[in-house]
């Protein structure tokens, strides 16, 4: 009977010994999860501040593609007044010399 006793309570205490092990590795296990989080956390608020970044410079590049179409348009008739005005400039030289 006795052996049947010692038997039973080397079982527990293996069973008991097993428990701890995994208790203490389920403890790790939650730290190392709460550490991912964490991380986690992190990395997402880094990729929000990325992504408001990216908005802003965006808003600065359409701004500045705005201005350009615009000052290409300023070109384009500066352009069109000078031809028009060196146009009208031949033809009164035109008049000029036929008048001598």
């Amino acid at each position: 009977a006795t052996d049947s006793v010692k038997r039973q309570k080397m079982e527990t205490d293996s069973i008991d010994n097993e428990l701890k092990q995994k208790e203490t590795e389920l403890h790790y296990l939650k730290k190392l999860l709460q550490k991912e989080e964490k991380q986690n956390q992190t990395l997402e608020a880094l990729v929000e501040a990325k992504k408001r970044e990216i908005k802003e410079l965006k808003k600065k590049l359409d701004k500045s593609n705005e201005k350009l179409k615009q000052k290409k348009q300023e070109v384009a008739q500066l352009r069109d007044k000078l031809i028009k005005s060196s146009n009208e400039l031949q033809q009164k030289q035109k008049q000029m010399n036929s008048l001598d």
